[in-house]
């Protein structure tokens, strides 16, 4: 058993380290923008000459134009970048791209501003609003720096000035908004949340493993059977001495699954219920794919679950049907309802049938004996050489929407 226990406590520990390094990779990757690396420049305190390329945040207050504009490739509008006034006398501009909300919030604050002056109307700064953007600046190239020259060429036919006067006026930067700060805010909150979910795993998995709190069916076992050193010998015999078949250890004492980072152990005698089980997954109502399980329950009202392979589906059945002879199996409607409302029933059936096979009572005290009606029991009896089929059995069919629900072997 310590074998095992060290194999499920290293599968833990690899398992959270890659929860923790996701959730941590996907919130620095989304905020790295934000990262006190480096000196951030305040473009509100300083000229155009000063700006070098680098963190830097600016307070959107006053917004001249913008010079150019993104799409999609639906058309739609994705991002601007607009002039901003910059510096301490607030009389030079620099570029700033925004996406998102914020693109949205500067273009409303720009078209206040154009109707307040045409108003003749003084600005008002704290009516009409204003917000602070951080991210990167660098500078402009490529088309952001086609469109600018293009802009300033406007400018200056307009303004009748040259255009170094107006690069003097109107810096060749461009400040970047950092992602977190330019797409919604509602984004922001979704990747955020992940990359909590993902560490908080990561740490329940890590202390989960470090507890041994996957051996608990193990250790639950172990304090019902009072001597600890003669229930652990048990369990090391059943580990060494049987083999693993389709994902499964099983002889006439115990049954235990191991998959992943789950492990189901219980004793034989407590299998009360097999049958298959099929989840059809679809995605926007067409079928993708299904997956084959064999389902097993338990008289403590819990459930195992093997995923298996449709040819061998009804080959692990067969194997169950030689293995734990006295469980019920196949699947009705009445069966699920007992299991659910009258589970002593059904231990009752199992434990009579395996008195009779093991010859504890013989067939005459069995017709003598009032024991309990199991629901059509010439579908779900097993005989002596069993052959159960999967071909009648029902396609219990789960929608799945997006993605696969179930995977591996699973303990409810």
């Amino acid at each position: 058993m310590k074998q095992l226990e060290k194999k499920f406590r290293s599968r833990t520990v690899i398992l959270s380290a890659v929860l923790l390094a996701i959730g941590l990779l996907i919130t620095l990757v989304y905020f790295r923008e934000y990262l006190p690396i480096g000196e951030e420049q305040n473009l509100d305190e300083i000229t155009v000459d000063q700006i070098h390329e680098g963190r830097a945040k600016i307070t959107v207050y006053y917004i001249y134009d913008y010079y150019c504009y993104f799409t999609d490739e639906y058309g739609k509008e994705v991002q601007r970048d607009y002039f901003v006034c910059m510096g301490p006398d607030g009389d030079k501009y620099v570029g700033v791209e925004l996406r998102g909300k914020k693109n949205d919030r500067a273009y409303q604050l720009m078209n206040d501003i154009y109707d307040a002056e045409a108003a003749g109307q003084e600005l008002d700064y704290d009516k009409l609003g204003y917000f602070t953007v951080k991210g990167n600046i660098q500078k402009l190239t490529g088309d952001d720096l086609e469109y600018y020259e293009d802009y300033l060429k406007e400018c200056a036919a307009y303004y009748d000035m040259s255009m170094d006067e107006l690069r003097e006026i109107f810096a060749p930067y461009v400040l970047i908004a950092a992602k977190a700060g330019a797409r919604d805010e509602k984004t922001d909150y979704v990747v955020v949340i992940a990359g909590v979910i993902l560490i908080i795993s990561g740490i329940c998995v890590l202390i989960s493993g470090l507890f041994g709190n996957h051996m608990k069916d193990l250790k639950d076992f172990v304090n019902r059977n009072g001597s600890e050193e003669a229930a652990y010998a048990r369990l090391d015999r059943f580990v060494e001495s049987t083999p693993e078949r389709y994902g499964m250890r099983v002889n006439d004492d115990f049954f235990m699954v191991t998959n992943g980072m789950s492990l189901v152990f219980s004793e034989t005698k407590d299998v009360i219920w097999i049958y298959p089980y099929i989840v059809t997954h679809k995605t926007y109502f067409v079928t993708t794919g299904k997956t084959y399980y064999v389902r097993l329950r338990f008289a403590n009202g819990k459930m195992a679950q093997v995923q298996t392979k449709k040819e061998n589906n009804e080959e692990v059945m067969n194997y169950l049907a030689r293995m734990i002879p006295d469980a019920i199996f196949g699947y009705s409607d009445d069966l699920e309802r007992m299991f659910n409302k009258d589970r002593g029933r059904m231990i009752a059936e199992v434990n009579r049938r395996r008195d009779e096979r093991l010859g504890n009572i013989s067939p005459s005290q069995t017709e003598e004996t009032t024991q309990p009606q199991i629901p059509d029991t010439s579908d779900i009896s097993i005989p002596d050489l069993p052959d159960v089929s999967i071909s009648d059995q029902p396609d219990l069919s789960i929608t799945d929407q997006n993605k696969d629900d179930y995977t591996g072997s699973m303990f409810n």
